[in-house]
């Protein structure tokens, strides 16, 4: 898919995903040993740690703010920051039993680095989120309230980068943000030096693919204030909980243009929802003034800022983020119509939170946030968030990790069916979710959803070898996929195994089919702009299954009457693999190859029923899609060819093209046996 080619690469910090700690949280120093990145970073830091060995001179005692980040249970409290006269050459222990890499940057204000265990200096460029934590408080700690951000890293690929505020005479840490938070006392400080500088370090050291702060609080107060500096280049986001800004709108000198995410509680008596005013040094044009605006008020200036439309805000689906407060707390805002840059400003209001709410788990909605802007700023096209509180739980290896998606409160007591998205070729899991939104049907259709990533090619890019045996091609992911299947049946009660693939996945369906009962229970699958084997003989262990192909007439990159012979035809074979075709044969077209599924189901192949033609591709006028089915004498299986007239190899679905997908297969297997 074209489009997810072109932003797969800046979406590698966004997955609305929670990845278990890669390791187990072994010995340190085996832990070291076992990660990459981990061992590289230490050795190229030995300087660096001997010069942050010198304990910094304590600051004055600030006044700590009303409340910060809530303790954790005992379980899971992260040990307290060691002092810097304290630390050694060696991966810290929150790294190690995460199986993360680390650097040291700061020099005798030292901060934490951490990149996903297999890091190496030629890796691809990681985005950067900076964590900014509430005053007494430490970036650990937020990392922790959050959800585990830092738990991520790996599956996610991003960086992250934890520092910690000054400290006062009494241990406790806070960000000179602005006169209403959180510094009150006469401290001489330069937050806004050493943030920006532990970011070029951090870009000297790794190459960076965008930078997003996320602040709790007094951290959201110093985000702001870092997007009011602009001495961050690439700052794409700020993420702000709790937290506000400058009283007055002028004292922001130099607002950078990014996207913005306020999350904020009617009932916060720390940082009030609604403001505070400080009115006699707003009538003196004091830039002292120590009040601050409301959180409405704040994202209608970051708003304006970006030349948004005032007029043309819209409201979000309200969801469950608070656990304390019962029912979907949480209503959305959002500015996005005539944004510069197709940036979004966003405003969550927990109706009823205070400023330390309980939430289920932040890390996921924030990073489902960044994903979807992202999405939009590179393509234009909105999509919408996984809704929040799914089911979930990593599957697959350590090497290849995958992700299963359930009904929030799923239990055994239900049978659901199972189904596996593939993406294309370029995409990702993350990518060919955001184009035909099965997250968001899992909770309407009631079925669980299986998402893993193809390869890494020579040039980076994620594949499917969907061909074994051809172009050296090889077994390996029929297997990987056939034993994620039966690892998700370790924790569900499934009624049936679906496949839904995008070209390259669609031809990876197509392989997975093809391979008998290797997957136990396929009933159907969903292929789309996909091709599969020239010869039929190499579909020698094919099962019969409910088909559906759908393919635009004018697709150009797998064309849609197929290729004769791949070298004289045209068609796409950059990498030998997004044209899918084998070197010799081609591939077939979408006519024959429904044919061929429609003769293996035992159907009478000539008696062809025409159905209603149907609007798919928002891009094309009227009816676009004509369809046609075979179910006479197939056995109760139904195959079924859609064709998009006009139509290319990434269609512009409609908003509701998942649920249209899952709702197929679900209808078409309840055929079966009437």
């Amino acid at each position: 898919m074209a489009t997810v080619r072109r932003w797969t690469a800046l979406l590698a910090l966004l997955a609305a995903v929670i990845a278990t700690a890669a390791c187990s949280g072994d010995d340190q120093q085996q832990q070291q040993a076992e990660t990459p990145a981990a061992s590289a970073a230490v050795a190229q830091q030995q300087e660096q740690e001997q010069e942050a060995a010198a304990e910094p001179e304590p600051a004055s005692e600030p006044q700590a703010e009303q409340q910060s980040e809530p303790e954790q249970e005992e379980q899971e409290e992260p040990a307290e920051p060691e002092d810097a006269e304290d630390a050694e050459p060696q991966v810290s222990e929150l790294a190690a039993s995460a199986g993360l890499g680390e650097f040291i940057v700061g020099g005798d204000r030292p901060a934490r680095l951490l990149v996903p265990g297999d890091w190496t200096a030629d890796a691809e460029p990681l985005p950067l989120a900076v964590l900014l934590h509430a005053s007494a408080s430490s970036a650990e700690t937020l990392s922790w309230y959050l959800g585990g951000l830092h738990l991520h890293l790996n599956d996610s690929r991003f960086a992250l980068l934890l520092p910690d505020g000054q400290r006062g005479s009494d241990g406790g840490t806070f960000w000179d943000a602005t006169p209403a938070c959180c510094e009150f006392t006469e401290v001489d400080s330069d937050d806004v030096g050493y943030l920006s500088a532990i970011v070029d370090e951090a870009r000297a050291l790794i190459e960076l693919d965008g930078v997003y702060m996320i602040g709790n609080s007094n951290g959201g107060f110093m985000a702001y204030r870092m997007a009011c500096e602009g001495t961050i280049g690439d700052l794409r986001a700020v993420v702000s909980i709790a937290g506000s800004s400058f009283e007055t709108a002028e004292h922001c000198l130099d607002p950078s243009l990014l996207s913005v995410l306020q999350i904020h509680g009617t009932a916060d008596d720390g940082v009030p929802y609604g403001g505070t005013r400080d009115l006699v040094n707003i009538a003196n044009d004091d830039p002292d003034s120590d009040g601050h605006p409301g959180a409405r008020e704040l994202v209608e200036r970051w708003a304006g800022r970006a030349g948004c439309d005032p007029q043309k805000s819209e409201m979000l689906p309200a969801v469950d983020l608070d656990a304390a407060v019962e029912g979907n707390e949480t209503s959305g805002l959002r500015f996005r119509d005539g944004c510069d840059d197709q940036v979004t400003i966003d405003l969550w209001t927990l109706e009823g939170s205070g400023h330390s709410p309980e939430f289920h788990d932040l890390s996921a909605a924030i990073l489902s946030w960044v994903q979807e802007v992202e999405v939009y700023r590179v393509t234009g096209k909105s999509v919408a968030l996984p809704p929040a509180g799914l089911f979930e739980r990593p599957v697959g290896t350590q090497a290849r990790p995958a992700r299963l998606y359930a009904p929030a409160n799923y239990s055994r007591a239900e049978a659901v069916p199972l189904v596996m998205v593939l993406h294309g070729f370029g995409g990702d899991a993350e990518g060919i979710d955001a184009y035909l939104g099965l997250r968001r049907q899992i909770e309407t259709e009631r079925f669980a959803l299986l998402m893993p990533d193809g390869r890494l090619d020579e040039a980076g890019y994620r594949y499917w070898s969907s061909l074994p045996g051809s172009d050296g091609g090889d077994e390996e992911d029929v297997t990987y996929l056939a034993d994620l299947f039966t690892e998700a049946r370790g924790y569900l009660n499934v009624n049936g195994a679906y496949v839904i693939g995008y070209s390259n996945g669609g031809a990876m369906a197509y392989t997975l089919a093809c391979a008998g009962p290797l997957i136990d229970d396929l009933r159907g699958l969903v292929a789309i702009a996909a091709p599969s084997f020239k010869d039929p003989s190499r579909c020698d262990n094919w099962r019969p299954v409910s088909v559906l192909h759908i393919h635009g007439d004018a697709d150009e990159t797998i064309l849609y009457a197929g290729v004769d012979n791949a070298g004289d035809d045209g068609a796409d074979q950059e990498s030998g693999k997004d044209g899918i075709a084998e070197s010799d044969d081609g591939y077939p077209g979408a006519v024959e190859l429904t044919r061929r599924w429609a003769v293996r189901a035992g159907c009478n192949a000539e008696v062809i029923e025409q159905l209603d033609d149907i609007d798919l591709d928002t891009e094309i006028d009227g009816a676009e899609t004509a369809r046609q089915r075979n179910r006479q004498a197939c056995n109760e299986y139904t195959v079924e060819l859609w064709t998009i007239r006009d139509g290319g190899h990434d269609p512009a679905f409609r908003d509701d093209i998942g649920g249209t997908l899952i709702r197929w297969l679900k209808e078409n297997w309840s055929y079966i046996g009437k």
